[in-house]
């Protein structure tokens, strides 16, 4: 319908013409009509960011329609985009919002692809910008918050941080904008912003 509440992805057999709904997703809101997907090397498992439970989270799919869904993501949590997938430690990392009291900061995460051992591996409060090495474990990460100018830190392989730019070395004649994180409820959800003060 043009309130756009439910979603669904179809499997199509181009030599047939068969088809069958692989996921279906329905809400009481407007759904976004082309969620995040990333196929694994198998060609039939793949990583879906779901809205299903009310918040943006990945899950891990199959197009086996024997195969149940794994959430890899808790309610609560916001995810945004995948960083890193390394299939043969079967490990995915992505950034998520998940600082209650600035939702609007992003952190680096880690979770297998059994759903367990989720691990925030950029713990600090504050905005994460990651950079991640193509293969391997290592990642840059800017680190900064609106009231805080940028680190840039190296995270080694061997789980070492290295700063490679302190926030020192930033022009300190710019003063840091002093902010409010302020609210507005719309219906039943609440809208964040940040007031920057003179």
């Amino acid at each position: 319908n043009r309130c756009q509440q439910t979603w669904e992805l179809v499997w199509v057999d181009l030599t047939s013409g068969a088809s069958r709904v692989v996921l279906s997703e329905t809400q009481s809101c407007w759904h976004e009509n082309n969620p995040q997907r990333q196929f694994l090397s198998d060609g039939t498992t793949f990583l879906h960011q779901s809205q299903q439970s009310g918040w943006l989270g990945w899950k891990l799919c199959s197009l086996d329609p024997n195969v149940d869904p794994i959430p890899l993501t808790p309610p609560g949590m916001v995810v945004g985009p995948i960083v890193h997938l390394d299939e043969s430690s079967q490990i995915l990392r992505f950034t998520a919002a998940n600082q209650p009291k600035f939702p609007l900061h992003q952190q680096l995460f880690e979770v297998r692809l059994d759903g367990s051992k989720l691990t925030c591996l950029t713990p600090e409060p504050g905005h994460h910008e990651i950079f991640h090495a193509p293969a391997g474990s290592a990642f840059i990460a800017i680190h900064q918050s609106v009231e805080m100018p940028p680190e840039i830190r190296l995270h080694s392989s061997k789980d070492e941080v290295y700063v490679l730019s302190p926030r020192e070395s930033f022009d300190k004649g710019s003063r840091p904008a002093q902010s409010e994180l302020v609210s507005i409820m719309v219906g039943d959800t609440e809208i964040f912003g940040v007031l920057h003060l003179p």
